[in-house]
């Protein structure tokens, strides 16, 4: 799906959108199998689109925050991912009890799809903003704070 010969560094986000949304399409297939060899085959595939969020993820994080030291930011990700895997591990057994195992697994393609949404929404706004920032909207001054800094001219002797 992506690897440093192929993917452009600056483009992960759009590797982590067709992950999460291949992620996303495969895991609402094994509530809907009739059968346990398709149900692991299933999850194998879901597995290959998973694979690359999360080394994906940190990697997208650190291109839209070069200012973050690189080391704290790869201590803050899994010191919130962590949890969050046992949130959802929760959640899913809260759900198998109330509403049975086939509808609780339908939380996974959930989380892959609200990353695709989200990461897709990151992207669109960092884009609106950068429009912004270039030229006003017809003829609407653009606030400063969206404005972004003019290059400075090198001269040179």
């Amino acid at each position: 799906i992506g690897s440093g010969i192929i993917l452009r560094q600056n483009r992960t986000g759009f590797m982590l959108i067709g992950s999460a949304f291949g992620a996303f399409l495969f895991g609402l297939a094994p509530a809907f199998l009739p059968s346990l060899p398709l149900f692991y085959a299933s999850l194998f595939v879901i597995g290959i689109f998973a694979g690359p969020l999360w080394p994906g993820i940190q990697s997208h994080c650190l291109n839209r925050m070069p200012e973050m030291d690189q080391t704290t930011m790869l201590i803050l990700l899994p010191s919130v991912g962590i949890p969050g895997c046992g949130f959802f591990t929760w959640l899913m057994g809260v759900c198998g009890d109330q509403f049975g195992f086939k509808n609780s697994i339908f939380i996974v393609p959930m989380c892959a799809l609200l990353l695709a949404v989200l990461i897709g929404g990151e992207l669109f706004w960092a884009k609106w903003l950068r429009y912004l920032s270039a030229a006003p909207i017809a003829g609407i001054p653009v606030p400063l704070k969206f404005r972004a800094p003019r290059p400075e001219k090198n001269e040179h002797p």
